[in-house]
């Protein structure tokens, strides 16, 4: 029970042992030896749930087929406005999950525009309008037996509100970004970024493959859904699996989907990357325009 009531407390401080041992009265020694077992043992992987909105930060879906780049170009097209880059194994496409404003978004059409007229490669635009973000209730695990028992999945339902940041708040929220574990609330600048962490997002499990499901409607087509997005009027999911349960889980979902991405876990595949801190001037986003040579 211990370990659940540490994951729990996870996924609303992160993975700090000094701010779980806070809000669960158990002591940072067993705290520190817990989230070890839980690392090395059960493959505890986690992440950082953002509320870019409340950063005024907008971003865009490019989804891209008929490629004629490599992929190591691929995720860097639009750089550094990129938040995400998935490359499906099989096929040859790939999508970009990009940041951007009503001025980038014309500019990003353009480019688009001169990518597919020069056969480069052919990109959709879609506009995300939301995001939800999920984790598996943990008190369905079975530690001893290492396995779920139940598929309860719970949503991250914290809207936060707009915030004006500054330089040393967004410093913070990338280095939380990079690194979960840090003690990011001793910082005087946590009151001011706290409205824009939504939560921290949890894997149990050797999860080496990434599945992005899109579909005319919102389903949940695995308890290990991290997130969907709403693009345009179809959906988004992503899924994090096991390569072993991939035949069964594609058998499962392709008569309910309209495009599955399969996509290994590994870095020439899978990217994400921090808020674009690169383009935050004076207090403000300033989004260059995109201009292919």
């Amino acid at each position: 029970m211990q370990l659940a009531d540490i994951i729990s407390a996870i996924t609303k401080v992160g993975g700090n042992p000094h701010a779980i041992a806070k809000i669960t009265g158990i002591s940072i020694i067993n705290v520190i030896k817990s989230i070890n077992i839980l690392k090395y043992k059960y493959h505890l992987a986690l992440f950082t749930g953002l509320l870019a909105e409340n950063l005024q930060l907008q971003k865009i879906l490019l989804l891209c087929k008929n490629s004629k780049i490599k992929l190591s170009t691929s995720k860097k097209l639009f750089f550094p406005l990129v938040n995400l880059f998935r490359a499906d194994l099989e096929e040859n496409k790939f999508m970009l999950v990009i940041y951007a404003n009503k001025d980038t978004l014309n500019s990003i059409q353009t480019a688009v525009k001169k990518l597919r007229d020069e056969n480069i490669v052919e990109c959709e635009i879609f506009e995300i309008s939301e995001t939800k973000r999920y984790y598996r209730d943990i008190y369905c695990f079975n530690f001893d037996q290492n396995m779920w028992t139940c598929d309860r999945l719970l949503q991250f339902n914290k809207r936060g509100k707009i915030v004006k940041p500054d330089e040393e708040d967004i410093n913070l929220i990338v280095k939380l970004q990079a690194n979960p574990y840090i003690p990011y609330y001793l910082s005087p600048h946590y009151s001011h970024i706290k409205h824009v962490l939504q939560g921290f997002l949890y894997t149990l499990g050797t999860n080496d493959t990434i599945l992005d499901v899109i579909a005319d409607k919102e389903i949940i087509f695995h308890p290990n859904t991290l997130w969907s997005a709403k693009i345009g009027n179809k959906y988004l999911m992503e899924i994090h699996i096991n390569s072993k349960e991939l035949g069964k889980i594609v058998q499962k979902i392709k008569d309910h989907s309209n495009e599955i991405f399969i996509v290994p876990k590994t870095p020439s595949y899978a990217e994400g990357y921090s808020i674009p801190y690169e383009i935050f001037k004076e207090k403000k986003w300033e989004f260059p325009k995109i201009v292919l040579e």
